[in-house]
Order: C-alpha cells, then sequence, then structure tokens
C-alpha cells in the first residue's frame, strides 16, 4: 500500500467514524427527548393517581363515619351502640340469686 493510499484510508475512516458519532449524538437527542417525554407523563399521572387516592381515601372516611353514627359494622351488619343497648331488657336472662 502506497502512503498516499493509507492516508486516503484513514481519512476515510475518520469520516465514517465522525459520521457514525454524529448518528449517534442524534440518537441520544432523540432518546433525551423521550425520556424527558416519558418523565413528564409519569409524573402528570401521579399526581391524578394521588388526586384520585385523596378521594376515595375521603369517601371511605365519610363511609365510615356514617355506619358508625347509625350502629353499622364494617360489614354492614347492625350492631348495638352503647344507647340502644343500654335501654334494652334481656327478659331470657335469669335473675342473680
Amino acid at each position: 500500500m502506497r502512503p498516499s493510499q493509507s492516508g486516503l484510508r484513514l481519512d476515510r475512516l475518520q469520516t465514517e467514524r465522525t459520521q457514525e458519532n454524529e448518528r449517534l449524538r442524534a440518537d441520544l437527542g432523540r432518546l433525551e427527548a423521550e425520556i424527558a417525554r416519558i418523565n413528564h407523563d409519569n409524573d402528570r399521572l401521579r399526581a391524578e393517581r394521588d388526586e384520585l387516592v385523596a378521594a376515595f381515601r375521603q369517601m371511605a372516611d365519610v363511609i365510615e363515619r356514617l355506619r358508625q353514627s347509625r350502629g353499622w359494622g364494617r360489614d354492614g351488619r347492625y350492631r348495638q351502640g352503647p344507647t340502644q343497648a343500654a335501654g334494652r331488657v334481656n327478659f331470657g336472662a335469669r335473675s342473680p340469686g
């Protein structure tokens, strides 16, 4: 191989390497933009999820207070509260003594 040919070959390899680096930089830029878009979407979705969770928690608290005020248990069955139980007499019980 003559020196002029090796110089041309070296120039060609450097040009190819430069083109490949430019292509990789462009790919990296596209990937960074995609990652930024995905991160933005994730942040938005997390905020929406947090709002929904807060709303469901408030709803659950309201339902729980309603159940307690009506004397219902968690299973929806009626439970005697202290005011109902105090006024009730058990006629089937034996008296002490």
